[in-house]
């Protein structure tokens, strides 16, 4: 770059596989085995699996000769990651095996997979158009998971699903002010995520639910704020 412009650029191409991510579950993964005799059945992504992840970091250094920007500096980062796996789950145990659902820390039964959960839409419950698939109200088609005959274990996969992805861009503008030789002030305003990218969490994960696939909570919006720094 030059005297006045820096920028580092990071891209992340990862895959990880796992039969378990972590000592205690989760809610998207519950990380117990299904079938306690058939470990091969839970070899799937890991539930941190984050397939491609990009970060840029630049700083700016304003013209030095021009009243309005000497001393000033824009610095941002730019994220973008895809999104994480996570696992269709039965809130009873239809297996008849002591999967006693996701309120208890025990395995959980899966669905059965009668569909493509890509593809298609889920109904509206006012009676309007459908929801499309990938969206807030529907982020897979639900209707692609169904209850398994009775004291059968699901045939859906682990972490079969991918979750919403993440996108945001910080910026801030630094600027500083000599008050006397040894007092030196600095005043900065940020602004995170700053074009108020709705970032997703994961949606419902349980057939039971009346929200399944649906995504009911959102990272932080824009978030701004100014801060002054004296040192002396």
């Amino acid at each position: 770059m030059n005297s006045h412009f820096s920028m580092r650029l990071a891209y992340t191409y990862s895959h990880s596989i796992d039969d378990q991510s972590a000592f205690l579950g989760i809610g998207v993964d519950p990380n117990f085995p299904q079938n306690s005799h058939d470990f091969a059945a839970e070899r799937a992504d890991s539930s941190f699996d984050m397939r491609h992840r990009f970060v840029a970091a630049y700083v700016v250094d304003l013209p030095q000769g021009n009243l309005f920007t000497r001393n000033t500096e824009i610095r941002g980062i730019i994220t973008a990651q895809t999104g994480q796996p996570f696992t269709p789950q039965l809130d009873f145990d239809n297996s008849n095996t002591g999967n006693a659902g996701t309120a208890n820390e025990a395995g959980t039964d899966r669905p059965d997979v009668v569909g493509s959960w890509t593809t298609g839409s889920c109904p509206n419950p006012s009676g309007g158009a459908p929801f499309p698939v990938g969206t807030p109200n529907c982020w897979f088609n639900t209707s692609a998971f169904v209850v398994g005959a009775p004291n059968t274990y699901g045939n859906a996969g682990r972490n079969i699903i991918r979750g919403p992805g993440y996108g945001s861009v910080d910026l801030s503008a630094l600027r500083n002010f000599n008050l006397t030789e040894h007092l030196h002030m600095a005043f900065e305003a940020q602004a995170f995520n700053l074009f108020n990218r709705a970032n997703f969490m994961q949606p419902d994960n349980v057939l039971e639910d009346a929200t399944f696939g649906k995504i009911g909570q959102a990272m932080a919006p824009r978030q701004i704020q100014l801060a002054l720094r004296f040192s002396f």
